[in-house]
């Protein structure tokens, strides 16, 4: 029996080693018992190599952490027992899918004899993530000739953007006190991901956007619309061209930045005058439905998408084409191509009539948009993760151009709200513990509570702002809000959780606050605060005049742009 359990614990030892051959930087582990052998195995690589790992009971919150991390730059590997363990994962592997993340899921399983005949905690796990996933290894109990498997799932790792699925099984015994710990070598190993900017092809990448739209020359009047993801972090990049960019593209530093977007588009006399004939594509879908609408006119100019998976940016299927190109990269090779000042110059002049209105009425009173606009000037370049729903909607259209250097997280695979304050969790341990602003509503605070209790012993900075306006805001904007009987109780669902008794129970501070004045100030002891832990500022927004400003903030927009002679 010693036998099998020293097998085990070699076959563990390979399983790290190629993982972290793969670029895996951090492992989040769920305690276990069939997932024994690789655990001792990240343990051992923890001591030897000095590896990110992370413990999170609660294998949903965990697998959000893991993704959280991803997306901020420190590849994770999950990893779980057997049984419904590995179930709990699968709403951060259909993000990560969709978001196309590459996360690394490893579940434990028990060996081929014990399924099929009512062994406990055992079920197809196989085939769990079918859909959702780019690749997957289902490995019986150790043996050598799945080594080569190893090294494949080392190449699917690195090289295909989503998450990967590896399944194994282990026989007992899982471990043995005779089993020696140094089965685990501690060796150099590469990283997965190359370090430093990749090579920019300035002269190829033009000539294969002029080939896709049929031009010898770019259109003068080019508009580049940029979704979440667009870029990795906001930075000096090459500006030159109006950018639709929206909150979360991380493009908002650039002086051609146009924050603005939603609004100006609600403006058809002046749409007839900001009327590009080349839209270039990046990102996701932006949050703003005025943006996708604007996206979707079949009678619209033509539009090329940029980037590998283009088949996702495109629901209203009206594209002329594709480039597989990042959008940094496109926009340092446009530069080259002198843009029309004109053009340029008018989207700025409405950015500036806009925004210059919508930052008045953000001044007014105490609703969402003044919590944005407050957090945006106390914020910095602290990165920042919107929650979906109204969140990243009022950050989008109550905020402006970006500083330098500030990341900006948000779900956009699946616009979900599942996981909110568990991404931000891993987000910050990617990011050596440092403070991670979550903006989210009360609805996905109570969603993700779990997540909250999950923070004790994790060596991070969370400061959650949790706008109180009484459930789901979103729908009051939606025809159903109109509905006599169904709205309150199957929609809005007000929170039935105390924000200020739950987050103490977790371990947070708590600070009510109910105008710009005292938002502020929590945001500055917040910020000062070097301590390791989480912040909880609840803002205690009236739902009713929440609903008011917005449409007052928006009409009053409209009006100045309607107005504005170009």
């Amino acid at each position: 029996m010693t036998a099998v359990a020293a097998v085990n614990a070699l076959w563990a030892a390979h399983i790290v080693r190629s993982l972290l051959d793969a670029g895996v930087k951090h492992f989040v582990v769920s305690p276990g018992s069939r997932s024994t052998p690789i655990t001792l195995a990240i343990a051992k690589a923890e001591s030897d190599t000095g590896v990110k790992v992370s413990v999170v009971l609660d294998e949903r919150v965990a697998a959000f952490v893991a993704l959280g991390s991803t997306v901020a730059g420190c590849r994770a590997a999950l990893l779980c027992t057997s049984g419904t363990a590995g179930a709990h994962y699968l709403p951060a592997v259909i993000e990560a899918s969709y978001a196309e993340v590459p996360l690394v899921v490893c579940t434990a399983n028990r060996p081929p004899e014990l399924h099929g005949c009512g062994a406990p905690q055992t079920i197809d796990q196989a085939s769990l993530y079918a859909p959702y996933v780019r690749a997957r290894f289902a490995f019986g109990p150790p043996e050598s000739d799945a080594l080569p498997k190893l090294k494949e799932l080392e190449v699917h790792a690195f090289k295909v953007p989503g998450p990967i699925h590896l399944d194994f099984a282990f026989r007992e015994p899982l471990w043995s006190e005779e089993v020696g710990a140094g089965l685990f070598e501690a060796s150099a190993h590469r990283s997965g991901l190359p370090d430093g900017q990749p090579f920019i092809d300035r002269p190829a990448i033009r000539a294969a956007l002029l080939e896709v739209i049929g031009l010898r020359e770019l259109p003068q009047r080019t508009l580049v619309v940029a979704g979440a993801r667009a870029a990795l972090v906001a930075g000096p990049a090459p500006a030159g061209w109006a950018v639709l960019a929206d909150a979360a593209s991380n493009l908002r530093a650039l002086s051609t930045c146009i924050s603005a977007y939603d609004v100006i588009l609600r403006v058809p006399s002046l749409m007839s005058r900001l009327k590009p004939d080349l839209i270039l594509c990046a990102g996701a879908v932006p949050a703003s439905r005025q943006a996708q609408d604007f996206l979707s006119r079949t009678d619209g100019p033509m539009k090329i998408l940029l980037g590998r998976h283009h088949e996702s940016q495109d629901p209203g299927r009206t594209a002329s084409g594709h480039v597989d190109v990042a959008l940094t990269a496109m926009l340092d090779a446009l530069c080259e191509a002198p843009p029309a000042s004109d053009f340029i110059a008018a989207w700025q002049l409405a950015e500036e009539t806009a925004r210059t209105t919508l930052d008045a009425a953000c001044d007014e009173g105490f609703w969402s948009g003044a919590v944005v606009s407050t957090l945006d000037s106390e914020l910095g370049a602290r990165p920042v993760h919107l929650a979906s729903s109204m969140p990243i909607r009022d950050f989008d259209h109550f905020t402006g151009r970006a500083p330098i250097g500030r990341r900006v997280f948000a779900h956009r695979g699946t616009n979900g709200i599942d996981g909110t304050i568990a991404s931000s969790l891993g987000e910050s341990l990617a990011l050596g513990g440092s403070t991670v602003t979550v903006l989210l509503g009360d609805v996905a605070y109570q969603h993700d509570l779990g997540s909250l209790a999950a923070t004790r012993g994790l060596e991070i900075r969370l400061v959650l702002v949790v706008v109180n306006n009484g459930g789901g805001a979103i729908f009051g904007h939606l025809g159903i809000s109109r509905h006599p009987s169904a709205f309150e109780r199957f929609f809005l669902t007000p929170p039935q959780v105390d924000i200020e008794a739950t987050a103490r129970a977790c371990g947070a501070s708590h600070v009510g606050v109910t105008d710009r004045t005292s938002l502020a100030s929590a945001l500055r002891a917040a910020y000062a605060d070097t301590r390791f832990g989480v912040t909880v500022i609840e803002c205690r927004v009236d739902r009713r005049y929440d609903e008011v400003r917005h449409k007052d903030a928006h009409t009053a927009a409209i009006t100045a742009l309607t107005n504005l002679k170009l």
